[in-house]
């Protein structure tokens, strides 16, 4: 498995944030195709954080799905 991604980071104040937000998402696909996702967060203060897929939407047209 080959494990790729992206990350993003938010200094703070961007939308109310308490202190600098740091996100990392990886995603790896296995020989028979399943997909899994790595979701990590660090923040620089107490914050909530929800990184949470929404898996329930498709990729390419936002259209939800059941």
């Amino acid at each position: 498995m080959k494990w790729r991604g992206r990350g993003l980071s938010l200094p703070e104040g961007t939308g109310g944030l308490p202190g600098p937000l740091t996100l990392r998402a990886r995603y790896s696909i296995d020989g028979e195709g399943a997909l899994e996702i790595l979701l990590e967060v660090e923040s620089g203060a107490p914050t909530f954080c929800n990184p949470a897929p929404h898996s329930d939407c498709g990729i390419s047209s936002g259209e939800v799905i059941g």
